[in-house]
């Protein structure tokens, strides 16, 4: 019994040394604990850090900084499908919290690209692409945070109505769009991320209409001015 005394008080005295020996902005990781998935590692710590839970003069606190530094990022948003057109998106980190974002848009994939279109008697083709690109700026120090971005589009686009019918006529369309995208960005260790958010903003659209068969009579131009929003749902992986 008291060769076991002796054991204990010799390994207190060992970790107080310990701890009065590392200094506030250093670690001393013991490997092989883990926290709820997020880190595989915790850190002694001097009990005085800010934010650490103290026991026996000393504390323990996850280790900050032992994500790995990404700063690229695929990902798709499928919700599109139903939308105007799904969204595949590239992205990359400027700094801490800013990504530069680039991105095309299937708008012919979109069940709303069509239904917009119904009023002119249901549109028989599509094609067409959007592009774009801006920033997006992360808030907050946690791996999962909200997000803010402005975002810059470009879309050119022909639609044929009426198809092999002697009325036939096409519609071609140009489309800038300025959005902005926010919402919430769920990050995992692995770098698999969720983004649940919305885009809302607004487009320009240049438009010129024309029957294939001129001898029909001439067709018609003209811009508008309209709202445009989407939802967002994106599954990506950053690395």
């Amino acid at each position: 019994m008291k060769t076991k005394l002796m054991l204990r008080n010799s390994m207190m005295v060992l970790l107080l040394v310990l701890a009065s020996s590392v200094s506030e902005s250093q670690n001393l990781t013991i490997h092989g604990l883990s926290t709820n998935g997020s880190l595989d590692h915790y850190g002694f710590q001097h009990f005085t850090k800010s934010g650490s839970t103290s026991m026996c003069g000393l504390a323990f606190s996850p280790i900050q900084g032992g994500e790995k530094d990404r700063k690229l990022a695929l990902s798709f948003n499928p919700l599109g499908f139903i939308q105007f057109g799904p969204i595949l998106n590239f992205e990359y980190g400027l700094k801490s919290h800013i990504a530069l974002n680039g991105h095309l848009r299937f708008s012919p994939l979109g069940a709303l690209s069509y239904a917009i279109r119904s009023a002119d008697g249901g549109v028989d083709e599509l094609s067409g692409i959007a592009f774009g690109g801006g920033l997006i700026y992360f808030t907050g120090e946690n791996r999962s945070k909200a997000y803010v971005g402005m975002l810059l589009e470009y879309e050119k686009s022909t639609a044929i109505y009426l198809q092999g019918d002697s009325w036939e006529w096409t519609e071609k369309e140009k489309i800038f769009v300025f959005t902005f995208n926010g919402g919430y960005r769920f990050l995992f260790s692995s770098g698999f991320f969720v983004n649940t958010g919305a885009y809302l903003g607004v487009y320009r659209s240049k438009w010129n209409w024309y029957y294939t068969d001129s001898s029909n009579g001439y067709g018609n131009s003209g811009s508008d001015i309209k709202p445009f929003g989407m939802l967002e749902l994106t599954f990506g992986l950053s690395f």
